[in-house]
C-alpha cells in the first residue's frame, strides 16, 4: 500500500510546459509505463527514448528548460549517475518544480536507499510517491496524477512546438534537433563519440565498443549466431529511406555481435536490383525482422516497407523487433474504443489493410538506440537476448495480436490520405 501521509495534494504555481521524466535506465520499463499512463491522462511528457537527438547535453538542457515539472525517478543508480545529476541540479538551478518518485525503498521507509548529497538537498521535505512495489503501481500512479492535477498543468501543451522554439535559441541554425537528416545524424554521432573519449570513466568502454563497431560485415559473418536451415540471415532490417545512415550504424553494431543482416544498401552497393521481389526474398531468407520504427514509416506512400516487407514477414510467421526512433506514441486515437487505443502513427494516412498490422506491432517488444556506448551496449544486449530466447514466442504473440486487431476493424483516419 502507498503509505498514508506521504502523498497529499501539492499545489504550486507552475509555468506552462511538459512533464520531464528524469530517470536511470535500470528503471526504464517502469518509467515507460508511467509515461504511457500520463500520456493517456492527457499530459505532455518528455522522455529521452522519444525526444533525445543530437548532443546529449543540449537535449537534456532543453528538456529541463521546457519543463513545467521534472518528475525525478529516484534510486541508488539515479543518485550515482552523472547525467541524472546534471538533470536534477540544472532543474534546481532553474527553480523548476520537482516531484520525486521513489524507485528504491528509502531508509525512512525501511529500505536501503539513502538519497544523500545534492539529491538529498533537492529532496528536502518534498512529498514523494513510492514506486518500488510493482503491486502498488496503480495506486502510486493515481497519487502522481493527483499531484499533477493539483498543479493545474495544461493538458493541451505541444512538446514539438516548444522544442522547435528552444532549438532556435540553443542550437546553431545548421543543425536540426528532432528532424535531423542522415548526414547530421552521423555528424552529431561523431561529436558525441569525441566528447565521450574525453570522459575518463567511459574511455575503456568506448574503446571496447569501437572495437566491436569496427568489424565489417565479413567479420560478423564469421561469428554468426545460429539460424534455421532455410534462412541465410538472422535479421532483415526494414526502415524509412530517410534513416538509411542510422540503419547502417545499426547493421554495423549487430554484425559486430555476429549477426547476419539483410540490408538493402548492401545489395545496391553490389549492383543488384532492389525491387519488390528482392525485398521479399530477403524477408523469406531472414529468421526475424527488425523495424526501425520512425515517424511516418507506416504512411500509405511507404508501401514497400508496410506491405512488401513488414506485412509479408507477418504473413510468413516471422517475429518482429522494433527499434524506436522519433515514433510518436503520445498522440493517441480512441476512434475504435477503449480496447483498441493506439498511436495516431498507426492509423493517420495509413492504408486500411495495414492498420491492424501497425497496431499489432505497437504491442511488440521495442528497444531504443543511443549514440553513447554504455546505453548502446545495453540495447544491443536486449536484441541478442530477443533473438536467442524470445524469437519463437514473439512470433506467436504477434500472430495473436494481429488476429485481435483485425477484429477491431479500420480507423476512419485512413481515408485522410485518399
Amino acid at each position: 500500500m502507498v503509505e498514508e501521509g506521504l502523498i497529499r495534494d501539492a499545489v504550486a504555481e507552475v509555468k506552462p510546459g511538459w512533464i520531464m521524466l528524469s530517470y536511470n535506465w535500470k528503471n526504464q520499463q517502469t518509467v515507460l509505463r508511467i509515461h504511457e499512463r500520463l500520456s493517456s491522462a492527457g499530459y505532455a511528457t518528455w522522455i529521452d527514448v522519444e525526444r533525445m537527438a543530437g548532443s546529449t547535453d543540449v537535449a537534456m538542457s532543453q528538456a529541463v528548460e521546457g519543463a513545467a515539472v521534472v518528475v525525478g525517478c529516484l534510486s541508488q543508480d539515479y543518485r550515482d549517475s552523472k547525467n541524472c545529476r546534471k538533470e536534477y541540479i540544472y532543474a534546481s538551478e532553474r527553480e523548476v518544480d520537482f516531484i520525486p518518485l521513489m524507485m528504491d525503498r528509502p531508509k525512512k521507509a525501511g529500505g536501503q536507499f539513502d538519497p544523500t548529497g545534492p539529491l538529498g538537498l533537492l529532496l528536502g521535505s518534498r512529498l514523494w510517491v513510492p514506486f518500488w512495489d510493482e503491486a502498488d503501481f496503480e495506486e502510486s500512479i493515481q497519487a502522481l496524477i493527483a499531484q499533477l492535477d493539483a498543479r493545474g498543468l495544461a493538458k493541451n501543451f505541444t512538446v514539438e512546438a516548444e522544442l522547435d522554439f528552444l532549438s532556435a535559441l540553443t542550437i546553431p541554425s545548421d543543425s536540426e534537433s528532432e528532424s535531423e537528416s542522415d548526414e547530421e545524424y552521423e555528424e552529431e554521432e561523431e561529436e558525441e563519440e569525441d566528447a565521450e573519449e574525453e570522459d575518463d570513466e567511459g574511455a575503456d568502454l568506448l574503446a571496447q565498443m569501437e572495437q566491436l563497431t569496427s568489424n565489417d560485415a565479413q567479420s560478423g559473418r564469421e561469428g554468426a549466431l545460429e539460424i534455421t536451415e532455410d534462412c541465410k540471415y538472422n535479421f532483415f532490417l526494414s526502415k524509412h529511406e530517410e534513416h538509411k545512415f542510422m540503419a547502417k550504424d545499426i547493421a554495423r553494431e549487430l554484425r559486430g555481435r555476429g549477426f547476419l543482416l539483410w540490408l538493402s544498401q548492401d545489395l545496391a552497393a553490389e549492383g543488384e536490383d532492389i525491387d519488390r521481389e528482392a525485398m521479399q526474398k530477403g524477408v523469406r531468407e531472414s529468421a526475424a525482422l527488425i523495424l526501425l520504427l520512425s515517424h511516418g514509416v507506416y504512411h500509405r506512400d511507404r508501401n514497400w516497407v508496410t506491405h512488401a516487407e513488414v506485412k509479408y514477414a507477418i504473413e510468413l510467421g516471422k517475429p518482429i523487433l522494433c527499434i524506436g526512433h522519433q515514433f510518436d506514441i503520445t498522440s493517441k486515437c480512441h476512434a475504435l474504443g477503449s480496447g483498441c487505443v493506439h498511436p495516431l502513427e498507426c492509423c493517420e494516412n495509413v492504408a486500411e489493410d495495414f492498420q491492424p498490422y501497425a497496431r499489432a506491432i505497437y504491442d511488440m517488444e521495442c528497444v531504443s538506440w543511443f549514440t553513447d556506448p554504455a546505453h548502446l551496449a545495453i540495447e544491443v544486449d536486449k536484441i541478442e537476448r530477443f533473438y536467442r530466447e524470445r524469437r519463437e514466442s514473439a512470433a506467436a504473440k504477434l500472430q495473436r495480436a494481429v488476429e485481435r486487431q483485425l477484429h477491431c476493424g479500420v480507423c476512419s483516419r485512413a481515408s485522410e490520405g485518399d
